[in-house]
């Protein structure tokens, strides 16, 4: 038994998915040693697919397999509450991604207005 916990790296099923696959077990990231033939291969085919309807349902197939075959017991959640001001683009709450600043950029037109809205 152990406790542990993982923020993602960056902002895909794929960065989570690789702490199952077998191929990864310790030393690497997969420390629960968990090794599905039929996860890996679905992982190894997820890797390299782009974004779209059938990866959806690739991993929507790959969440029934873990929620029936994990090792893990999922036990800790946390509620968060942000808020965002409107000016700010590319964000999105995520309870997983811990680095999310490098993708968020600011539309200087719509704070310009904002602003001026509120100073009014």
């Amino acid at each position: 038994m152990s406790y542990g916990g993982w923020f993602l790296d960056y902002p895909d099923v794929e960065n989570m998915y690789q702490l199952l696959y077998g191929p990864n077990a310790a030393p690497g990231p997969n420390e629960s040693a968990f090794n599905d033939p039929r996860f890996n291969k679905m992982y190894e085919k997820l890797s390299v697919m782009d974004p779209g309807r059938a990866r959806a349902k690739l991993v929507r197939e790959m969440d029934d397999l873990v929620q029936e075959e994990v090792p893990w017991a999922l036990g800790f959640y946390r509620d968060e509450f942000t808020l965002v001001q409107g000016w700010v683009m590319n964000y999105h709450a995520n309870p997983f991604v811990k680095d999310g600043l490098k993708y968020y950029r600011i539309d200087p037109i719509v704070k310009k207005e904002l602003l001026k809205k509120f100073r009014q």
